[in-house]
């Protein structure tokens, strides 16, 4: 189906689009899934959240005279794969959207993590080297995730981190 589970189906989609698009884009685009319905026959919790899915319960449609009356069926047909491409681009965004948020989600529990191991290891204040790390190491990683943490811990490299640090005014650490 998809990589994110908890999107499922066209309903979970569709329950989604305020989150991702405006509110404008927002009520056309719910109105065009509404479209789905009537047109497919089925609801939308049948219908997987895929483009592939999508692409094969919208060959079954017959949508000759739903879009549009009185146009020609050249223009028809144009408004049909373009209703089509725009439900399938609305899959893909919100899929996108979902994963985007899962990522930025594990990259802030990934520096917690790094913290925890950092706070566990790292020498206490007053003592002289009883600890893995130095005193205030935890600081030095808060701070490195505060500079850098639109980057995931697992693709932060020395220079990156280096040019962060080093940019960081010396009052303003926790900034």
């Amino acid at each position: 189906m998809n990589e994110n589970s908890k999107i499922k189906n066209l309903r979970d989609v569709k329950d989604l689009i305020p989150h991702v698009y405006s509110e404008a884009s927002s009520k056309s685009l719910c109105s065009a899934f509404d479209r789905v319905v009537r047109l497919t026959g089925k609801q939308l919790h049948q219908i997987p959240a895929s483009r592939v899915a999508w692409s094969h319960a919208a060959r079954k449609i017959v949508w000759a005279g739903e879009f549009g009356k009185g146009k020609s069926p050249e223009a028809q047909e144009r408004a049909f794969h373009t209703w089509e491409k725009k439900i399938g681009a609305t899959i893909d965004r919100v899929l996108e959207a979902a994963c985007n948020q899962d990522a930025a989600l594990n990259t802030d529990a990934s520096y917690d993590k790094i913290l925890d191991y950092v706070a566990n290891l790292e020498t206490p204040g007053g003592q002289v080297s009883d600890g893995f790390f130095p005193n205030q190491a935890t600081r030095s990683i808060e701070t490195l995730k505060s500079r850098t943490g639109f980057v995931p811990s697992w693709e932060l490299d020395t220079r990156t981190a280096t040019r962060a640090i080093k940019d960081t005014p010396a009052d303003k650490v926790a900034s």
